[in-house]
C-alpha cells in the first residue's frame, strides 16, 4: 500500500490517491508542425484523511506547466461581478479612501466596478512583480515569487490596502497557507480579502475527468473554501456560490482571526466515500466515452472537436481519443496550423465542419446553443453535435447510440 502524502493544506503527512490518470502532458502545450508529444508528468488525485482538502499530489513542476506561448489566457466567468461588488460593499461599507488591491489580470475588471461604486485608490503591480520575468510565467509562477518579502516591498510601494481582490489564484498555487500568510502582508490594520474560486462539485456529481488538471492543484467547494481559511486563522466574513454551467463560482470575504476561529463543517460531498466513488468510476465512463466515439468512427463517420483550448486537450488526453478525432476546429489565428496538445490532432478553421459528421463541442454549454443555431446548415445536412461536458444536455453519452 502507498503510504499517503502530505497535504498541502494542512501539512499532515495523510493524503490518500483516490484517483491516478497516469503520465499526462501539459493541456497548454500546442505542438508545431514536425513536433512529437514530449515531456509529460503523473497526473494524480488525492484527498487528505484528515483536514478533507482534495488536491494533486506531487504536481507537475511550474517550468513544465508554463505556457511557451505568450497569447495563451484563461477567462474567468465574470456575470456574477456586478453582484459581488454591490454586496461586498453593502457589508464593508468601504469609503471612497479606501486602498485597493489586485494581483493579477483576473482582477482588473472587479477592481474598475470598485471603482464605479467610488473606491477609486487602487492598484494592481506590474506582472513582473508577482511573476517574475519569464516572458510566458503566468500563475502557475505565483508559488515561488508570491512571498512575504515581495507582499510586504508591494505593501511598501503601493501602500498597505483596505481590500485584496485574489480570483481563482488559490487553486493554482502549491503551499496555499504560504500564499495567505504572504496576502496578509499587503493588508492595512481591519484589510480583508476578496478570494474566489471555481467550486468543484458539479464535476464531481458527473463524473466528468477531464476536469482534473495539471494546472489545478487544489479543489475547493464553498464549504471547504472556508474551512481551509478558517484553518489558517482568517475569519469568514461572507461567502456566496454563484451558478454557472460548468463550474459555480466560490466567493469568500475573509480577515485576519482576532480569536480563535470556530470550527468549520465537512462538506459531505467531499467526504472520504464520495472521493472513493469518484476514482473508481473513471474506467466506466472512459469506456463509455471511448465505446460511443469507437462506434461512430467505425460507422465511418469524421469527428471533430469544436474548440482547441486546454478543456478539449484534457479531454483527448483523459479519455485516450487521438485516434479517433480528425481536427480540432478554432477560429483563433492563433492556434490554427499548429497541433493540439498532448495529442498531434491538427487545428483548422470552422470552414472544416462542411467536411465534419460528428462535432464535439468544447466551448462552455452556456454557449452551445448559440453555436449549434449559428452552424444550422450543419444540422440540417445531418451533422450531429455533442458535448464533451457530462453536465451539459448535449452530453455525447445521451446523444450518440
Amino acid at each position: 500500500m502507498t503510504a499517503p502524502s502530505p497535504c498541502i493544506a494542512c501539512d499532515a503527512s495523510s493524503v490518500g490517491k483516490i484517483l491516478d490518470l497516469g503520465p499526462r502532458p501539459p493541456s497548454n502545450r500546442y505542438l508545431r508542425p514536425g513536433e512529437t508529444v514530449g515531456d509529460c508528468h503523473p497526473l494524480v488525485l488525492g484527498h487528505c484523511q484528515g483536514c478533507g482538502h482534495l488536491q494533486l499530489i506531487a504536481p507537475m513542476p511550474a517550468a513544465l506547466v508554463r505556457s511557451r506561448f505568450p497569447w495563451i489566457s484563461y477567462n474567468e466567468p465574470e456575470a456574477h461581478l456586478d453582484a459581488v461588488v454591490s454586496e461586498v460593499m453593502q457589508v464593508l461599507r468601504l469609503p471612497e479612501t479606501a486602498r485597493l488591491a489586485g494581483l493579477t489580470y483576473k482582477d482588473d475588471t472587479t477592481l474598475r466596478r470598485f471603482a464605479d461604486h467610488g473606491c477609486r485608490y487602487g492598484y494592481r503591480p506590474e506582472p513582473r512583480l508577482v511573476f517574475g520575468t519569464h516572458d510566458c510565467a503566468g500563475l502557475e509562477s505565483v508559488q515561488s515569487t508570491l512571498t512575504k518579502a515581495r507582499c510586504e516591498e508591494l505593501a511598501k510601494q503601493f501602500g498597505a490596502a483596505d481590500l485584496v481582490v485574489f480570483r481563482h489564484v488559490l487553486e493554482h498555487t502549491l503551499a496555499p497557507a504560504q500564499v495567505l500568510a504572504a496576502l496578509a502582508k499587503l493588508l492595512a490594520s481591519g484589510g480583508h480579502i476578496l478570494f474566489e474560486v471555481p467550486d468543484c462539485r458539479k464535476f464531481l456529481r458527473h463524473q466528468d475527468y477531464s476536469f482534473v488538471w495539471e494546472d489545478h492543484i487544489s479543489y475547493f467547494s464553498e464549504i471547504s473554501l472556508a474551512g481551509f481559511i478558517r484553518r489558517h486563522g482568517w475569519e469568514v466574513v461572507w461567502s456566496k456560490a454563484y451558478p454557472y454551467a460548468l463550474e459555480d463560482s466560490v466567493v469568500l470575504l475573509a480577515r485576519p482571526a482576532s480569536g480563535e476561529p470556530p470550527p468549520s463543517p465537512t462538506d459531505p460531498e467531499l467526504a472520504p466515500d464520495a472521493m472513493r466513488a469518484f476514482g473508481d468510476g473513471y474506467a466506466g465512463v472512459r469506456g463509455l466515452v471511448a465505446a460511443k466515439l469507437t462506434a461512430a468512427h467505425g460507422a465511418g463517420k469524421r469527428i471533430a472537436l469544436f474548440g482547441a483550448g486546454h478543456m478539449a486537450a484534457r479531454f483527448v488526453s483523459i479519455y485516450g481519443l487521438a485516434d479517433l478525432i480528425a481536427v480540432a476546429i478554432d477560429d483563433n489565428p492563433d492556434k490554427q496550423g499548429l497541433f493540439l496538445p498532448g495529442s498531434g490532432i491538427p487545428i483548422v478553421g470552422s470552414a472544416a465542419l462542411a467536411d465534419i459528421d460528428l462535432c464535439l463541442l468544447s466551448v462552455s454549454p452556456s454557449s452551445e446553443a448559440k453555436l449549434v443555431e449559428a452552424h444550422g446548415a450543419f444540422g440540417a445536412c445531418g451533422g450531429i453535435f455533442a458535448s464533451i461536458y457530462a453536465g451539459s444536455p448535449l452530453w455525447l453519452a445521451s446523444r450518440l447510440p
